[in-house]
């Protein structure tokens, strides 16, 4: 199953908080692998993932050096 994978993306409702709380987080996530990290001289970071499924976050785990969250899969409609 896709919830298996253990990376996940969460966009913040506001990109400023620092410590965002779970009211702060998109309750949607999505699932996926990482494909491909860039570096770029300016110091900028770019990600290249490829979704496989969604989850809903159900609670966000407080964790070393990384936050991490508890998800469950969600349904898709068809």
């Amino acid at each position: 199953p896709c919830i298996a994978y253990a990376s996940y993306r969460i966009a913040q409702r506001d990109p400023e908080a620092e410590e965002p709380g779970l009211d702060d987080l998109h309750p949607t996530v999505s699932i996926g692998t990482v494909l491909k990290m860039l570096k770029f001289p300016d110091g900028s970071t770019r990600v290249v993932c490829q979704g496989l499924c969604r989850a809903r976050l159900v609670e966000r785990v407080a964790g070393e050096p990384y936050p991490s969250a508890v998800v469950e899969p969600v349904e898709e409609q068809r």
